[in-house]
């Protein structure tokens, strides 16, 4: 059984939200965290960074991004540093900086014997795959999800301006044949998409901000789910990350929503802590 953290669950609303500046940090709830919980713990949590990693990647590397994120796992100087010593970075990135790669279109790297993919589609399709591996059911569950839900988009995006879906999908399996292929207005995914419906009303929400607000709420309630039998472990406090992540984005984007969203997200801490009382004995 995973350890609990009862008071580091207690304190992080605190520790999330700059109340007089009204702003999130994340760096600086990171570091809380870290120093709260076991190194296994923290390394299970590091997962829900290494997606900027992946990014940041692909950007130092001049292949695809316009700027280096500060919310991965390493900073530019530590990621500039890495990349001239591989060995301490993830295999699935070691791997792929072995390769020969090129930002050019034109140029692709092998990745089966009959079919290629371009540098960037390579690195995130080994990301997920890595995940797809790790020894955490919420870190397996949250970024099949998050694999599925950009597949899904990216499809949408692709039928509505005509052009060919398979080569812009993440992966292989069942789910991206059917969205490279299927002709029906659900791409044929209704039964193993069971948001499919919600998602594609988003997406003809002609607002982008309302549209980006649908989205996020969509993978907000996507976290809260999938850690919904998980009370103060590590789990719980990956959902508080992801719905973290969500805020500090909305800070920047529309301050008064991300407000409204951190207010959501202290309820919700509250919520967990009146119910597990419910169950204690009288």
């Amino acid at each position: 059984m995973g350890k609990n953290y009862y008071f580091l669950t207690a304190s992080l609303p605190e520790l999330a939200f700059d109340l007089e500046a009204k702003t999130i940090s994340i760096e600086s709830l990171k570091l809380e965290i870290q120093e709260a919980i076991t190194p296994s713990d923290w390394k299970r949590m590091s997962e829900i960074f290494r997606q900027y990693d992946v990014a940041n990647i692909l950007y130092l590397k001049g292949i695809d991004g316009s700027r280096f994120s500060e919310l991965g796992n390493y900073s530019e100087e530590e990621m500039n540093l890495a990349l001239e010593n591989i060995s301490i970075l993830p295999t699935f990135i070691r791997d792929f900086l072995k390769e020969p790669i090129s930002s050019e279109d034109d140029n692709v790297i092998p990745y089966t014997e009959i079919e290629t993919l371009k540098p960037e589609m390579l690195l995130w399709t080994n990301f997920y795959s890595a995940m797809q591996k790790k020894n955490n059911s919420f870190i397996r569950n949250w970024y099949s999800f998050d694999r599925d839900f950009r597949n899904i988009l990216t499809a949408i995006t692709c039928r509505k301006q005509k052009i060919e879906i398979a080569p812009h999908l993440i992966g292989t399996g069942a789910l991206v044949e059917l969205l490279a292929h299927s002709s029906a207005s659900d791409f044929g995914v209704h039964q193993e998409i069971d948001y499919i419906d919600r998602l594609i009303h988003i997406a003809e929400i002609p607002n982008l901000l309302e549209r980006e607000k649908k989205f996020d709420l969509l993978r907000w309630e996507k976290a809260e789910e999938i850690a919904v039998y998980d009370y103060f472990n590590v789990n719980s406090l990956m959902a508080f990350l992801i719905k973290a992540l969500i805020v500090h984005r909305w800070i920047s984007l529309d301050r008064t929503y991300g407000e409204t969203l951190f207010q959501n997200l202290v309820s919700e801490l509250k919520n967990s802590f009146d119910l597990t009382d419910s169950f204690k004995v009288q």
